[in-house]
């Protein structure tokens, strides 16, 4: 892991490679597969870096992969990943954790991003209402109805002046997702 965070993302691999054990208990496999899959990230292997990430299958597997994705501009990818991470880490009823509530941002941010509508309306249906405070609202932004005639306008003006509201856009510094 130093090596890594050092950028030494060459060393880390061989490192890893030098200590392989298939004997390993789940979760120091898990952690070894996690940081030879942000190692190969490093090395701007991102395709080979999700690629493990996905034959793992874990909650955190899911998060890296989204993180990986989404740094790479790959929306699609993001919000497959996202879904695969929602589907381990959100229960099917009920309020949200605040983690929870991210998870879901990060969702619709990647769907909007997708231009993906329909998990947006399906996001909308399923989540609408378990989310509260400032991440509802911006879940509400995100995950709106397109405008369909004059009637939509004022909605549309609601939904500007809230999204004013949001430091430097949904991602950007001071909001809730960083």
């Amino acid at each position: 892991l130093l090596q890594i965070e050092s950028g030494d993302h060459r060393a880390a691999l061989a490192t890893l490679a030098a200590s392989d054990a298939p004997d390993l208990p789940g979760n120091a496999m898990e952690q070894r597969t996690l940081a030879a899959a942000r190692a190969q990230a490093g090395l701007g292997d991102a395709k080979a870096a999700t690629a493990l990430l996905v034959t793992l299958g874990t909650a955190a597997a899911d998060e890296l992969r989204a993180t990986l994705l989404h740094a790479a501009g790959d929306w699609t990818g993001a919000v497959a990943a996202l879904s695969d991470l929602a589907a381990k880490a959100l229960p099917p009823e009920g309020l949200l954790t605040e983690p929870m509530q991210d998870i879901v941002l990060r969702q619709a941010t990647s769907a909007v991003q997708a231009n993906d509508v329909a998990l947006l309306a399906d996001l909308r249906r399923r989540h609408a209402t378990r989310l509260s405070g400032t991440r509802a609202e911006l879940f509400r932004l995100l995950t709106a109805d397109q405008l369909r005639s004059p009637a939509d306008l004022p909605r549309a003006a609601s939904e500007l002046a809230l999204a004013r509201l949001v430091p430097n856009g949904p991602a950007g510094r001071g909001s809730v997702m960083k």
